[in-house]
């Protein structure tokens, strides 16, 4: 029983391993460059970070190796090892031995891929999104080393991945489009950190793109000001005829 658990255990580990290694990918992809500047402020550490997620080529690849790794050790450890122990409680059950040891090393794989996907994959990614930058500097060092060890094979899946790029008509040395003005202001207008008028300031800022200064601003000497004592009647009256849609209240003097 002792082994049973100890080989659980080691199953558990390889799927966290996984985990780790698919939060590192989600954190590094999801850093913005701001981020990394912030980053690459803190030290050698940061630097190294942001030039590991700058190099997307090198930390995919390494990510890459090592969750195929882990999941390949997790569901085949997982099969060989566990499933001769729970066929005994099958064959309990009435079953053939064949199909017992059969049932037993499906159902512990399709219990190994769950694991896989929940721990080894949506949990840690989930996480990797909110914390990006936190987790990016506390395990991108640690990806990077893999990825020194791993060179040899990492140059080998990129060669190989440039190639069929290549042959798909693709630029494999291209990187992602900058934002658009439309996908820009979409951000500004969405974002909930913001507060509601400041969005639509800059909203209104974007808007202007194109435009002259003189056209939403009007040289000081020709600014028309109105007295902060005078009526609504009296302010209506005296912009009746003036072209433009705002003016300033001022108290004594415009420059106030």
């Amino acid at each position: 029983m002792a082994d049973l658990w100890w080989n659980i255990a080691l199953v558990v580990v390889f799927v966290l391993i996984g985990g780790v290694f698919a939060a590192t990918e989600m954190a590094l992809v999801t850093l913005r460059e701001s981020q990394l500047n912030a980053i690459a402020a803190r030290g050698r550490r940061g630097a190294k970070v942001a030039a590991l997620a700058r190099n997307p080529n090198t930390f995919l690849s390494a990510v890459q190796i090592g969750v195929t790794v882990a999941g390949f050790a997790s569901a085949a450890y997982g099969a060989a090892s566990i499933a001769p122990s729970v066929t005994p409680l099958l064959t309990r059950l009435g079953l053939a031995e064949p199909v017992a040891a059969t049932m037993a090393t499906i159902g512990l794989t399709l219990v190994i891929a769950y694991l896989s996907l929940v721990l080894g994959e949506l949990v840690p990614k989930r996480l990797a999104i909110q914390r990006n930058a936190q987790f990016a500097y506390a395990v991108a060092p640690v990806l990077d080393g893999f990825a020194v060890l791993m060179r040899p094979v990492i140059w080998l899946l990129s060669v190989s991945t440039n190639a069929l790029v290549r042959l798909l008509g693709g630029d494999p040395n291209k990187t992602a489009d900058e934002l658009s003005d439309e996908e820009i202001r979409d951000i500004v207008t969405s974002h909930q950190g913001l507060p509601e008028d400041e969005r639509r300031i800059l909203d209104d800022v974007l808007s202007l793109r194109g435009r002259q200064v003189s056209e939403v601003m009007r040289p000081r000497p020709e600014v028309v000001a109105l007295d902060d004592g005078i009526t609504v009647a009296e302010a209506v009256e005296r912009i009746r005829d003036l072209p433009s849609s705002r003016y300033p209240v001022a108290d004594t003097s415009i420059d106030d």
